[in-house]
């Protein structure tokens, strides 16, 4: 049963001619102990008297960065509590950035009535719960508040997987990454390309996979032509490919398709006939196909340890010496040495990946297979669906 005054029950009983002086306010609050506060009044609303239990509800909310709200869909079965609420992306407290870092993630919501011209009513709860899906468009943000039915929908049981269902170095895995011999290594950023998810590190020199060629020399044409030592990569027009070690144009240095193979040459996908942006090719440089080979750090972690992105990982999705290839971009920008701010500096921690092979990976490499947290030898769905014959 809701909350509500009797002076304020008797004010949204009120039928025409009256007028009911009435909006709607949301609180939300993130984990992290950060609170916005909206309206959707054509003025803001300014809450300061209200005793308990309504006082964590005190304080301004903002018409200018006010939303707009959907109808509350509500059952009497067990049904998950529905309502969008969509509100302009001005508030100097909402950014982007923080919703991909996941600061918004499962924050606590509250939206309830209020009678602007006489806030000693307090106010009447229309729904508590937690922000779902967030998303953002043109100047706006979109999210999805969930009623507190959301957590009866958790699947809680295990279920079956022949690869392992351990994160690599959890305390269900059990592998000490910072023991010894040692699965992960610390670093600091030197560059970082243009796309955002290629990061570079020239202290970083350890072996990446084994199928990679040498680059004998780059153009600077539209679209820039690559000419390799050798023809063994036997490159397929659209495959995916990482460049790396490339100095002069070393904006290339970055995962990209090879088109048009033809011999030892192909095509890039952009033009570097500006020398501003891609200067001469001096030499060095590798071409490796993504998937082609496997280096000890692709598919692991990298987590950041100063800077912007502090406490913030990432997957990792290939890596050559001298340069990591992120899943995704950071949700904050990656600072690296520059010249002109040499304090300047991101660092970083990487640690190895498991491809989550029973054999391959936890007897093989990692000498965990005890913890080994998956069923490898458990038939297909052919299996299982298969009648009529032996199993």
């Amino acid at each position: 049963m809701k909350r509500t005054s009797t002076a304020f029950r008797a004010h949204l009983a009120q039928r025409a001619p009256n007028v009911q002086t009435v909006s709607r306010c949301v609180r939300v609050q993130r984990k992290d102990g950060t609170v916005v506060r909206f309206t959707d009044h054509d003025e803001d609303i300014v809450i300061a008297a209200w005793a308990a239990p309504n006082a964590a509800l005190n304080g301004t909310y903002l018409a200018a960065s006010g939303f707009k709200a959907t109808d509350i869909s509500t059952t009497s079965a067990l049904n998950v509590d529905n309502l969008e609420v969509s509100s302009p992306q001005v508030a100097p407290a909402i950014l982007e950035a923080d919703m991909t870092a996941g600061l918004w993630d499962y924050a606590r919501v509250t939206l309830f009535l209020v009678n602007w011209a006489d806030l000693t009513m307090g106010p009447h709860y229309l729904r508590v719960g937690h922000l779902g899906e967030l998303s953002t468009e043109v100047g706006a943000i979109r999210s999805e508040i969930r009623g507190l039915m959301q957590a009866y929908t958790q699947t809680i049981a295990v279920l079956t997987s022949p690869t392992c269902r351990n994160d690599f170095g959890d305390a269900r895995c059990g592998v000490d990454l910072a023991g010894s011999p040692g699965f992960g290594v610390a670093g600091t950023i030197t560059g970082v390309n243009a796309d955002g998810v290629t990061l570079y590190d020239t202290g970083r020199t350890e072996a990446g996979a084994s199928v990679g060629v040498a680059i004998v020399s780059i153009t600077n044409a539209n679209p820039g032509v690559v000419t390799l030592a050798d023809t063994s990569l036997g490159l397929q027009n659209g495959q995916a490919i990482t460049l790396s070690g490339i100095l002069g144009p070393a904006l290339l240095n970055a995962i990209t398709v090879a088109l048009n193979p033809s011999g030892a040459t192909f095509k890039l996908s952009v033009n570097t006939s500006d020398t501003a942006i891609y200067p001469a090719y001096t030499g060095g440089g590798v071409v490796t196909p993504v998937g082609g080979g496997r280096s000890i750090f692709d598919g692991g972690k990298i987590t950041f340890t100063s800077g912007l992105n502090n406490g913030l990982s990432q997957d990792v999705k290939s890596y050559a010496p001298g340069q990591i290839t992120l899943a995704l971009p950071m949700p904050y920008q990656v600072n690296a040495f520059a010249s002109d701010s040499p304090t300047v500096l991101d660092t970083y921690s990487l640690n190895q990946g498991c491809g989550k092979d029973f054999l391959t990976n936890c007897v093989a490499q990692f000498n965990n297979g005890v913890n080994f947290n998956g069923e490898p030898y458990i038939g297909g769905i052919d299996k299982l669906l298969q009648v009529g014959r032996k199993q």
